[in-house]
């Protein structure tokens, strides 16, 4: 485990506990980590609970198992040898599927658990409507610690009142009825990630697809369990696609846009749908020649505005919460917080919600 990762896991794990300690159902909650990966903060989190590892990745289960069988054998030093069972999930991650998980948990058990999400660096819509969203439908659920991060793979309306830009209906932005409103009334505050690409190679790819009608056609690389029909990635009209390339070498990633773009379509399921000859051909139109420096600019000015739209952002979720403790869905007694965690010098993503629900 890197500095970093042992500062956040540490800190983390120590608010999720010291939170559990303090309530009624200390004794009988499960603590399901959401976007487990590897296991760091599942496997110090078992030291004192039952967990239930939930990743899309089988890769990334099979290494937190892996993990698992290290500690055990005492190959991987760690401050208790002695944890709780932990159960690991590899399943499509959204508010429906954690709401169901617990709901299946409840009927194969014959005690009354209680749960507790937590996420440590959870990418895009997992720590918004996912996280957020499973906490405040169900009951069963009655403690959340999530640190957003990847705030760039956030989905947003786009713009028609009955669609996403997320194959589950919903949307990582705005998530508050505040929120809701202030971008009804000002629609510029919505489309927060339609200019955040990060690579030059990147926006052009998705140029590409534009250009040859094929960005409806992609599908993700095979990396997780997906139900029938939900191979293919839905692209609403008016929003910008928005996909994997996982495993690509960094020569590829660094080197030129046509080899890299060629390898990408395989990547996406679209070998030889375009040729090499016309992929260059389309990157010496003229109105990509200055790529990347157009893109270079967006990047400026992305530093500049990025602590603004992250602020926005993690204010959003704050209200949503408020409005939760507000309304009959919090229940009695419920409490939340949002908090600097990590020290900023070793954790950018530094900021955690912490919620727990009364009786």
């Amino acid at each position: 485990m890197s500095r970093k990762k042992l500062h956040e896991v540490s800190r983390l794990a120590t608010l999720v506990l010291h939170t559990l300690e303090k309530s009624s159902y200390a004794n009988t909650t499960i603590v399901i980590d959401v976007g487990a990966g590897q296991g760091y903060l599942t496997h110090r989190l078992a030291a004192a609970h039952a967990c239930i590892a939930v990743d899309f990745d089988e890769i990334q289960t099979v290494g937190s198992k892996t993990r698992g069988r290290e500690l055990q054998r005492g190959r991987i030093k760690d401050a208790s040898a002695e944890r709780h069972e932990i159960l690991y999930r590899t399943m499509r991650i959204n508010e429906a599927g954690l709401v169901g998980l617990v709901e299946e948990l409840g009927r194969e058990s014959p005690e009354e658990w209680k749960y507790a999400l937590v996420g440590l660096h959870a990418c895009g819509d997992l720590s918004a409507n996912t996280m957020l969203g499973a906490f405040r439908t169900s009951k069963a659920i009655k403690m959340l610690a999530v640190v957003p991060c990847c705030f760039n793979l956030i989905t947003e309306p786009n713009g028609n009142d009955d669609a996403s830009c997320n194959a589950s209906g919903q949307h990582g932005f705005p998530l508050s009825k505040h929120l809701t409103e202030l971008c009804s009334a000002y629609p510029c505050l919505s489309p927060l990630a339609s200019s955040l690409h990060n690579h030059a190679n990147r926006a052009l790819l998705s140029a590409l697809l534009l250009h040859f009608n094929l960005a409806d056609e992609t599908t993700e690389p095979t990396r997780g369990p997906a139900a029938e029909n939900e191979t293919r990635i839905p692209t609403p009209a008016g929003s910008h696609h928005k996909f994997r390339l996982n495993g690509l070498d960094a020569a590829t990633l660094e080197g030129p846009f046509v080899p890299y773009a060629m390898e990408a379509l395989v990547r996406l399921g679209l070998a030889g749908r375009v040729t090499e000859e016309e992929v260059r051909a389309f990157s010496e139109l003229p109105k990509y020649a200055n790529a990347e420096n157009e893109v270079f600019i967006v990047h400026c000015v992305r530093s500049l505005l990025s602590r603004v739209v992250e602020s926005l952002l993690l204010m959003d979720r704050a209200l949503f919460l408020q409005e939760m403790e507000e309304d009959e869905r919090g229940g009695d007694g419920m409490q939340w917080d949002m908090l600097n965690l990590f020290d900023l010098d070793v954790s950018p993503r530094n900021m955690v919600f912490v919620a727990s629900k009364g009786k």
